[in-house]
């Protein structure tokens, strides 16, 4: 066996070292995070962070031979042994039949099984990538009015995959009220996107306080109604939220390992909902594959032209079945 195909992805840790172990990645989750002339929302998930002491520690898939051995060796040396191969290609984990993001500690001994795209049954892992999409849509469209213009992020509806686009809710500067995108400023926003994807950025979860999520989201009130809704659904009144580069988002995830999972990736379209509190909401679309999925042009045309009708949340309603007389 070559420690790829025949692998059984299914594991058991029995570390006895400190926790939390990552399943990607040994780097501290606020050392990325400068300490100068920061936004207040990565001051405070910066704080969040800091306040777990996490170390986190490169883990990747283990190997076989890895498994056996690792019983007369230290695990801490063995991490060395674990295959960066397995690390590239897994999107998601269930860490004991629970989804896990591949960038969320590890914080006891647990059994773990690796998921990909190729898996038979790819349906967690489609969604994850979707609603990572949607994400990276939602910074592109934050950041590509500058100053000039306010841009409130609303939501990232989850839609299947199947509906053949993502798309991200926002309330524009009322300024903008009559602007409808052209072709060419849906290609800036597809450019702006790219470039998040061409930095392989990070996908990191953490779970804080509500007080800290209200800090990160104070001027958004969209977002602080729904922490307030999740907040209250969270036994210990906690709330999820992830982060890649500037961008900090209220999500419950799981989302992919990295930006640079994205190869394919445009912005399609943009549909007028209705108004919120007299608030013009609109929604914008995408369409994109991952680098292991890669489309011919041809089919990429097909799937654009789809990507641009409108999507909706009844799309990921199961059709209703007559009960039997």
């Amino acid at each position: 066996m070559d420690g790829r195909g025949d692998f059984d992805r299914n594991c058991l840790l029995t570390s006895k070292k400190s926790y939390p172990y990552q399943l990607c990645s040994f780097k501290h989750l606020w050392a990325c995070i400068p300490d100068c002339e920061m936004p207040m929302n990565k001051k405070a998930f910066s704080s969040g962070v800091k306040m777990h002491s996490y170390l986190l520690l490169k883990f990747c898939l283990l190997d076989l031979d890895w498994l056996y051995s690792a019983v007369l060796r230290d695990r801490w040396a063995t991490t060395k042994d674990l295959s960066e191969w397995y690390c590239a290609k897994s999107v998601l984990a269930l860490v004991d039949g629970e989804l896990w993001d591949m960038y969320k500690p590890l914080t006891k001994s647990c059994s773990i099984q690796f998921l990909t795209f190729k898996d038979e049954d790819p349906e967690e892992v489609n969604k994850a990538y979707w609603r990572s999409c949607a994400a990276i849509l939602g910074h592109a469209l934050e950041q590509a009015f500058k100053d000039d213009y306010t841009v409130t992020l609303v939501r990232a509806p989850e839609v299947p995959v199947i509906s053949g686009a993502f798309c991200y809710d926002v309330v524009l500067d009322g300024r903008l009220d009559d602007w409808n995108p052209t072709t060419e400023n849906l290609h800036s926003f597809t450019k702006d996107a790219l470039q998040l994807i061409s930095k392989d950025l990070p996908f990191e979860c953490l779970e804080v306080e509500e007080k800290v999520g209200r800090e990160i989201f104070q001027y958004n009130p969209y977002k602080l109604l729904m922490l307030e809704e999740k907040a209250a659904q969270h036994p210990k009144g906690k709330v999820t939220i992830h982060r890649f580069g500037d961008f900090v988002d209220l999500s419950e995830g799981p989302h992919i390992p990295r930006t640079g999972f994205c190869l394919q990736y445009e912005v399609t379209a943009h549909h007028p909902l209705s108004t919120i509190s007299s608030e013009y909401v609109r929604r914008f679309q995408g369409l994109s594959l991952p680098r292991h999925l890669m489309a011919h042009h041809t089919v990429w045309n097909k799937l654009r032209t789809r990507a641009q009708k409108p999507v909706t949340e009844r799309q990921n309603q199961e059709p209703e079945t007559d009960a039997a007389v």
